[in-house]
């Protein structure tokens, strides 16, 4: 569900995590695991620091690779800019923290749909995909989602450009709201539709 109070939510995770009213804070929920592409967004990160781009990043869940994505961080020296979270079991803290973020990385080409994207956008937080994802067929670039080569240099660009233009920034993190999110109650509407259209289709072919 929407936060609330989105500006108290702001609020408290950016003390929370340390982060500096210039900086934008960034945001990966999943699975670590490095099938999701998550060194692509470290070596992102470490180009935007390259050219002094203020910001944070947290990264919430636990897998696989969660030793190797410290290492990782380290090796490029961003300890001070990126956060492991762990898994965040309390729903509310998890909204907080989409609420609070200025832009949801995802550069997972792995992943065919996610639920997380749809939980960004019930916060009005944008994702930044790679054009030609899976999990970014739903989604209309410079509408309700934003898109970049598969190329890290490129990647860390975007996000660059995305905070160059406030009004596209406000336009696509609204429409990501009102045109991807789906409730729980809708989808067990669109899901009985489905049931009933089927058992009329099976009737009438008797």
């Amino acid at each position: 569900m929407p936060v609330k109070d989105k500006a108290l939510a702001r609020q408290e995770i950016r003390q929370k995590f340390g982060v500096l009213d210039n900086e934008k804070l960034f945001l990966f929920v999943g699975r670590i695991n490095f099938i999701k592409n998550i060194p692509f967004i470290i070596k992102a990160l470490s180009y935007l620091q390259e050219q002094h781009f203020a910001f944070k990043m947290i990264f919430v869940g636990s897998g696989a690779d969660i030793v190797a994505l410290h290492k990782l961080i380290q090796e490029h020296h961003l300890e001070d800019a990126v956060f492991l979270a762990g898994e965040v079991q309390d729903r509310k803290e998890l909204e907080k923290l989409y609420s609070a973020s200025d832009l949801f990385l995802f550069p997972s080409l792995y992943d065919a749909n996610s639920l997380v994207q749809i939980e960004a956008a019930s916060q009005a937080l944008s994702t930044l995909f790679i054009r030609e994802a899976k999990t970014a067929s739903s989604c209309i670039e410079d509408q309700n989602a934003f898109m970049s080569d598969n190329d890290y240099v490129k990647y860390a660009q975007k996000i660059i450009g995305i905070f160059e233009s406030q009004n596209l920034y406000q336009k696509v993190s609204i429409n990501a709201q009102n045109e991807l999110y789906v409730t729980w109650d809708d989808s067990i509407k669109a899901l009985i539709a489905d049931y009933e259209r089927i058992i009329e289709e099976q009737k009438t072919s008797q």
